[in-house]
């Protein structure tokens, strides 16, 4: 390695080590300034007080505040993945006349400024008497979460092989549903075993084989049991 580069490196590190240095010497100076009675003139405060975090709790109404948030994050969440998952399997499973235009709305509250569809979407709000309410909070943050959720999981359940599905549906009792949940979620089904399985049409082959032979086996012990009955 030569001096130049050792050289740079060094410069280089010591950039980034003031600059770190610089902004945690700033957000240290401002935690402690929050807890300060006084500080005018000398490298520390005159004494600490938790008094200014007191009178700013009572006088926002944080409590409220954050209980409120606490209500929307949750409900913004649940809707999004209650609606936002089956949207994106259905975007991924499925062709239908229309399905780049719907992408392409469900992309738009995620590239065009919010101020483009906020205003719009007050003034409904406004009219149907939603705005200042918890449901109508609710519903201006669901509108760019609810995209990108669709955005995010349709990708990642196109990558999941159809054949997984077919093939827990075949050797197990999964329904189109309960398969979803549990071979595009989980990665497997209860009767699905993915560790020694090589090939899922193999897999599917030998379980129609299996069916067939106990289905021909049950058949021959009939048709024995009646050829007794006969004698």
């Amino acid at each position: 390695m030569s001096l130049a580069v050792r050289a740079w490196r060094a410069l280089l590190a010591g950039l980034i080590t003031l600059f770190v240095l610089n902004i945690g010497l700033m957000i240290a100076a401002v935690i402690t300034h929050s807890f300060a009675r006084r500080w005018l003139g000398t490298w520390l405060p005159d004494g600490y007080t938790t008094g200014w975090y007191v009178s700013a709790w009572k006088e926002f109404q944080l409590d409220a505040v954050l209980w409120v948030t606490v209500e929307v994050v949750g409900a913004v969440v649940i809707l999004s993945i209650v609606l936002g998952v089956p949207a994106a399997y259905a975007l991924a499973r499925r062709d239908f006349i229309g399905k780049r235009a719907l992408l392409l709305l469900f992309l738009l509250p995620l590239l065009v400024p919010p101020i483009t569809y906020g205003i719009p979407l007050a003034t409904v709000m406004y009219q149907v008497q939603l705005a200042g309410t918890l449901p109508g909070v609710i519903l201006a943050n669901l509108v760019p979460a609810l995209p990108f959720v669709i955005l995010v999981m349709t990708p990642f359940i196109e990558q999941i092989d159809p054949n997984l599905e077919s093939a827990a549906r075949v050797l197990g009792p999964c329904e189109r549903g309960k398969c979803a949940t549990r071979v595009d979620l989980s990665g497997r089904c209860d009767r699905l075993d993915s560790r020694r399985a090589t090939d899922v049409r193999s897999q599917v082959i030998l379980a129609v084989g299996h069916r067939i032979h106990a289905r021909v086996g049950r058949s021959g012990v009939q048709a024995d049991s009646q050829r007794e009955v006969l004698r």
